[in-house]
């Protein structure tokens, strides 16, 4: 014990008697703290993103909910108008007030919208569920991706963001599709409101980890702050006036807003050929590990491809043709496959985007340039989730082939260049 506090004595006077040695450990110390929010987002992101609710969402909707498919992609059509109204104010607070308060209260939000969900039965509970839901989204969205950045050049490592959003983007899967199965057994043996009602706890996990994050733009002098019109109007300008920005987040959210109600359709799909619901969340993780697989061989290859133009265009080509054969799939292996592969390439694509899309942004406006971005991402989802319900109670199988042709279309339109991404 006496030399052990010999040692710590010696070491305190050879710091306080050597102030150069003193600010290398204090240097040291900070970019430790630094590091250490690239591990929490990674935590951040498994607990905010374990619904287990992902693997029976349509059968709580038809089921407990008793309403119809039509109206639960409506009260999802509302989630994304609520989220359009939120994205730009919360990209605003992440970047001038704090973007770990944006966290904090994301998560909040988020098990406040589990509990509300799982009252009662009624569509006006669930619009209430899903503006918190929405409000929720929106305080996380971009503001992750912002405060992983400014994270990393704190460190001198900002060129690591492709891999480093691979990191998060795979912890964000896990969640989802861990999650899914359990929620599917507590659906099975316990009831589908249980499972909407357990999310909250993960959610208060997510908000427990926000809290011990270190802010990164702390260091904002609130003189120089600006008011909250000029902040919003920034981001917009800033998308207006940059035009391969403004082409990355088109192409970007298009192919996403596309593939992502793969998420829904897969259930009533397999529902044709009577597979129970239990099943539906081993299958949702299943899609998720397809998903965290193309994430991490896109976060590799976005360092090694030179003509990630033509890789990009031939990988949302593949993504199209893909659709385009599920709608004409009779079998029930060769459906699974199908909806495996199509969800692993579809969400796992914004990869090929990241390092382009922060590239183009200056760094004080950069969860509010995100945010818009994803504004207009809630767009497309509120306008197409009606209309392909819409097509899908008329012809289940012509939605895969609407899907395919535009995704198609999209790549001989793109306008993508090599040094754009």
């Amino acid at each position: 014990m006496d030399k052990n506090k010999n040692k710590n004595k010696d070491k305190a006077i050879n710091l306080i008697g050597n102030p150069q040695k003193s600010q290398e450990v204090t240097a040291q110390m900070e970019q430790k703290e630094w590091k250490s929010n690239i591990w929490k987002l990674n935590l951040y992101q498994l607990f905010a993103n374990f619904f287990m609710i992902t693997g029976v969402l349509v059968p709580f909707f038809t089921e407990w909910g008793k309403i119809s498919f039509f109206e639960a992609m409506c009260i999802q059509s509302y989630f994304m108008i609520m989220v359009l109204v939120f994205e730009i104010p919360c990209g605003a607070i992440a970047d001038h007030t704090s973007r770990k308060f944006s966290l904090v209260i994301g998560g909040l939000s988020g098990a406040c919208a589990a509990i509300i969900y799982s009252s009662y039965p009624s569509i006006i509970v669930f619009l209430i569920g899903e503006t918190f839901f929405a409000f929720s989204m929106a305080s996380i969205s971009g503001t992750d991706q912002a405060l992983l950045y400014d994270t990393l050049r704190k460190i001198g490592k900002k060129d690591e963001i492709s891999k480093k959003m691979g990191n998060i983007q795979s912890f964000r899967l896990i969640g989802v599709g861990v999650s899914a199965p359990i929620g599917s057994i507590v659906a099975e043996f316990i009831s589908l409101q249980m499972t909407m009602r357990l999310t909250m706890i993960p959610l208060i996990f997510a908000t427990l980890i926000a809290i011990i994050i270190k802010e990164p733009n702390g260091e904002l002098r609130k003189e120089e702050k600006e008011n909250y019109y000029k902040i919003v109007k920034s981001g917009l300008i800033e998308l207006k006036k940059n035009k391969k920005l403004k082409i990355l987040g088109f192409e970007l959210i298009l192919i996403e807003s596309l593939v992502f109600f793969m998420i829904w359709m897969y259930q009533p799909h397999l529902t044709r050929f009577h597979v129970p619901i239990g099943y539906f969340g081993i299958i949702a993780l299943i899609m998720t590990i397809s998903q965290v697989i193309f994430t991490k061989l896109l976060s590799y290859l976005d360092m090694k491809l030179k003509k990630k133009s033509a890789f990009t265009k031939s990988y949302t080509f593949t993504i199209g043709t893909l659709l385009i054969v599920l709608g004409f799939m009779r079998l029930l292996p060769g459906v699974l496959l199908l909806i495996i592969l199509i969800s692993g390439l579809g969400l796992s694509r914004n990869m090929l985007f990241i390092k382009g899309i922060n590239s183009q942004i200056e760094t004080d406006n950069r969860a509010t340039v995100l945010s818009t971005i994803n504004m207009f991402g809630s767009i497309l989802h509120a306008l197409f989730y009606p209309l392909f319900a819409l097509i899908l109670t008329w012809n289940f199988d012509a939605i895969y082939f609407l899907l395919g042709i535009i995704i198609i279309t999209s790549v001989v339109l793109s306008q993508i260049k090599n040094e754009y991404l």
